[in-house]
C-alpha cells in the first residue's frame, strides 16, 4: 500500500497496472485520454473523437480559435472536460479592411447579414442616432393602428424632432421594458409616426404616452465619430472613425454564429459530468426572428451564447465570457446539478446567466433545479437590450447563488420567480446569499430591485448581501424589492443603501419576513409597502433604518397603491433614525405609532454606523443597535470590487430622472 502509481495512456478501456509491492495488490486505473487542439483546428471533431470517454480531456492551445459553428455536446460527450486554459474561443465574425471614401470606412455584407452592433479593436460602438445626445419625447399619444391586434405603435413627435426617420429603429424606454420597433413612416405635417410591430400591452405600462423617451436608430443623419450605420438596400455597414483609428489596423467585427457552446443531451439521455474549465469565450450574436421586438420582462426572450439543455452535473469553471449580444448562460430545460463557478461575464448585450423556463416541466423529474453560481463576477450588461438582468431563476427549484458580483446593468441585478399572483409555482428554496449587487438601472428604465422577485417561493432565503447605487428614470429605483405575490421569503443580514426609491419595497405579497438588515439613506424613503391585503404580509424586526430625510417608512400614494396604516404588516424592535434630525414613520412620530399598536419596542436612536457614505456599516462603540437585539454580520464591512471587473463605457443616452416616488 502507498506504492505511486504508474500511468499509462491509452484510447481503449480502462488499462490496469498490477504492482506487487511488499506483497500488498494495488490496481490502479490508466490516466484519462488528453487530446491537444492548437487554432485552426476543430475542437468539435477533438471532442467527437473523445466521445464515450469518461474523464478524457480536450485541451485548447493558447491562441485564437475562431468558431465556424458552435460546439455541440450529447450525452456521447459525457465525463469529458474541455480545458480551454488561455485559450480565446471566438463565434464572431470578421470584416477585414474596410474601404475608405471622404472619412468614412465601409464594409459590403452577405445576403441575410443584420448586424446589431460593431466592435472595433474589441470596443463596442453605438449605432448612428438620433438625437446625438440624449432623448427625443412623445409629443401626444395616438390610438393604435388597424395592423395592431393589441398593444401601441403609433405616436406623435414633436415636429421641431422630425426628420427623415424611414428605416430608423425606434428604441422606446418604457418603464422596465425597451421595445425596438422599425419606423414605417413619418407624416411630416402632423409628426404621426407609424412602427412595424407593437408594444406589448394595452396598458398604462406599455404605452407610448407623451413624454416617454426614445432614439432613433441607425440613421445615417446620426452618423458621427465612433458610431456606424447599416445601409440596408446597400447592403453595407458605414462607420465615422475616431481619432487616431487606422483601416490597416483595425479589428472590426460582428456578431457572428448564434451560439457558442450548445449542451444537448435528451430527457432519457442527458449529457451529464461535462466540465467546461477556463479560457476567453466570445463573439456570439442573438437572432430576433423577427424584424421588430417587444418582450414584457427582463428580455428573457433573448438567446444566450451558452445554453444547456437536458444535463445533468454540468460545471462551467473559470470561464470568461465576454462581447456577445445576447445573455450569457442559460441553464434552460431538465438542466439539474450545474455548477458555474469562478467565471467573468461581461461585455454582455443582454444578461448574465438564466435559469429556467416561464413554466414548470410537466414532468417534475425533469424540471430544472438544484444548480449552483458561485463567486462569479458579472458586470456591464444591458448594452443591447436594457431591460436584461444579472441573474434571471424563472420556473425552477432548489437553486443557489452565492458570493456573486454583480455590477453596471440598467435593471435588476437578480430576479427569482415567474409567476404574477398566488399560484402554485415551482420556484421555491432559492437561496441568494454573500452577493454584492452595484450600480443598477443607472437612470435609464424604472420598476426594478437589486433583488427582485415574484411569485410563490416557500423556503427562499436572502441572506448577507449587499446592494447599492439603483436609481431609476421614473418610480422604483429599490433595493429588495418584493413584487406580486412574493411569498414564503426570508431576508435576513442585507445591507442595502443608496438607492433612489425604498431600500425595501413589497408590492404585495404573504407572510415574508425581514429582519436584522440594515437600509439606509434612500433618497424617498426607507420602506414601502404597495397594496395592503387582508392576510399578514410582513413581518420586519429589528432592522436599522439610516435615513438621509426623515421619510423612513412611506405613506403610500393614493392613485390605486394603499397606504401603510391599513397593511398587515408586524413592526416590532427596529430602530430609526435620519441624518436629517427628524423621523417621519409614515406619516407619524414612532410615538405616535407605537399609539397605534406598532412598532412596540422599536427605537429611535443613532446606529453610528462606522462611514455609511463608504459603504461602512460596522457600528462603533455606543450605537443603539444592542437595544433591539440587532446582531452584527460580515456583511456590515466593505467589500472591494474585484480586480477583474473593469467597468465599460456608457453607449445609452443620458437625461435627468424624474422623482416621483409612485408605481407598484
Amino acid at each position: 500500500a502507498g506504492s505511486p502509481a504508474v500511468k499509462l495512456r491509452g484510447w481503449g478501456k480502462p488499462t490496469f497496472v498490477v504492482l506487487t509491492v511488499l506483497h500488498a495488490l494495488w490496481i490502479a486505473p490508466a490516466a484519462a485520454v488528453a487530446v491537444s487542439v492548437a487554432p485552426g483546428e476543430s475542437i468539435q471533431a477533438a471532442l467527437d473523437s473523445a466521445a464515450g470517454r469518461p474523464g478524457a480531456v480536450v485541451r485548447l492551445r493558447s491562441g485564437l480559435h475562431r468558431l465556424s459553428d458552435p460546439i455541440r455536446l450529447t450525452a456521447r460527450h459525457s465525463g469529458l472536460t474541455i480545458d480551454a486554459g488561455r485559450a480565446v474561443v471566438s463565434a464572431a465574425s470578421n470584416l477585414g479592411r474596410p474601404s475608405v471614401s471622404q472619412g468614412r470606412w465601409t464594409w459590403n455584407l452577405e445576403p441575410g447579414v443584420e448586424p446589431k452592433r460593431l466592435r472595433i479593436d474589441g470596443d463596442l460602438r453605438a449605432p448612428a442616432r438620433l438625437p446625438i445626445e440624449g432623448f427625443y419625447r412623445i409629443a401626444e399619444a395616438l390610438p393604435k393602428s388597424e395592423q395592431a391586434p393589441y398593444g401601441h405603435d403609433r405616436f406623435r413627435a414633436g415636429k421641431q424632432d422630425l426628420g427623415d426617420w424611414t428605416g430608423g429603429r425606434f428604441m422606446g424606454f418604457i418603464y422596465w421594458h425597451n421595445p425596438q420597433l422599425p419606423v414605417a413612416s413619418v407624416d411630416p405635417e402632423t409628426g404621426d409616426v407609424q412602427l412595424t410591430g407593437h408594444t406589448w400591452a394595452n396598458e398604462w405600462y406599455a404605452a407610448l404616452d407623451k413624454d416617454q423617451r426614445y432614439v432613433i436608430e441607425n440613421l445615417e443623419a446620426g452618423l458621427v465619430p465612433g458610431r456606424w450605420w447599416h445601409d440596408r438596400k446597400g447592403r453595407r455597414l458605414v462607420y465615422v472613425p475616431r481619432r487616431g483609428e487606422s483601416p490597416d489596423r483595425v479589428a472590426a467585427e460582428i456578431g457572428g454564429l448564434d451560439r457558442i457552446i450548445q449542451v444537448e443531451g435528451t430527457p432519457r439521455e442527458p449529457a451529464e459530468r461535462i466540465t467546461i474549465r477556463g479560457g476567453t469565450w466570445e463573439g456570439a450574436g442573438a437572432p430576433w426572428g423577427r424584424e421588430w421586438r417587444a418582450f414584457p420582462q427582463a428580455e428573457s426572450d433573448i438567446p444566450a451564447a451558452i445554453r444547456v439543455d437536458h444535463a445533468r452535473s454540468l460545471a462551467l469553471e473559470g470561464v470568461s465570457l465576454r462581447r456577445v449580444e445576447g445573455y450569457g448562460i442559460e441553464l434552460l430545460e431538465n438542466v439539474q446539478g450545474a455548477r458555474i463557478l469562478r467565471s467573468n461575464l461581461s461585455d454582455l448585450g443582454a444578461g448574465g446567466i438564466r435559469i429556467g423556463r416561464g413554466e414548470p416541466s410537466s414532468d417534475a423529474g425533469l424540471q430544472t433545479g438544484g444548480n449552483l453560481v458561485e463567486d462569479c463576477r458579472i458586470w456591464s450588461g444591458g448594452r443591447l437590450y436594457p431591460a436584461a438582468i444579472g441573474i434571471q431563476i424563472m420556473v425552477s427549484p432548489d437553486n443557489v447563488l452565492r458570493r456573486n458580483w454583480i455590477e453596471d446593468f440598467y435593471y435588476t441585478a437578480i430576479s427569482v420567480g415567474w409567476s404574477w399572483g398566488y399560484n402554485p409555482t415551482r420556484t421555491e428554496n432559492t437561496l441568494i446569499e454573500d452577493n454584492d449587487l452595484h450600480r443598477l438601472g443607472q437612470g435609464l428604465l424604472s420598476d426594478m430591485g437589486g433583488i427582485y422577485t415574484l411569485g410563490v417561493s416557500p423556503g427562499s432565503v436572502l441572506r448577507g448581501n449587499r446592494m447599492s447605487g439603483v436609481t431609476s428614470y421614473d418610480y422604483g429605483g429599490w433595493g429588495i424589492y418584493f413584487d406580486e405575490g412574493s411569498t414564503g421569503w426570508r431576508a435576513e443580514n442585507n445591507v442595502v443603501w443608496d438607492t433612489k426609491s425604498a431600500g425595501f419595497h413589497q408590492h404585495y405579497g404573504r407572510e415574508n419576513v425581514v429582519e436584522n438588515n440594515v437600509f439606509a439613506r434612500a433618497r424617498l424613503g426607507l420602506l414601502r409597502i404597495s397594496r395592503p391585503e387582508a392576510h399578514l404580509s410582513a413581518t420586519v424586526t429589528r432592522n436599522i433604518f439610516l435615513g438621509s430625510s426623515p421619510e423612513i417608512i412611506e405613506d403610500g400614494t393614493g392613485g390605486g397603491f394603499g397606504s401603510d396604516r391599513d397593511a398587515k404588516v408586524v413592526y416590532d424592535s427596529n430602530l430609526y433614525w435620519s441624518e436629517a434630525g427628524r423621523v417621519s414613520l409614515a406619516g407619524k412620530t414612532l410615538t405616535e405609532r407605537q399609539q397605534t399598536g406598532r412598532d412596540g419596542r422599536s427605537r429611535v436612536g443613532d446606529p453610528m454606523l462606522a462611514n455609511p457614505a463608504q459603504g461602512d456599516f460596522r457600528l462603533r462603540p455606543g450605537s443603539s443597535a444592542g437595544l433591539i437585539g440587532f446582531r452584527p454580520f460580515t456583511a456590515l464591512a466593505p467589500r472591494k470590487r474585484p480586480r477583474e471587473v473593469r467597468l465599460l463605457p456608457r453607449l445609452w443616452p443620458e437625461g435627468p430622472e424624474k422623482t416621483t416616488a409612485g408605481g407598484g
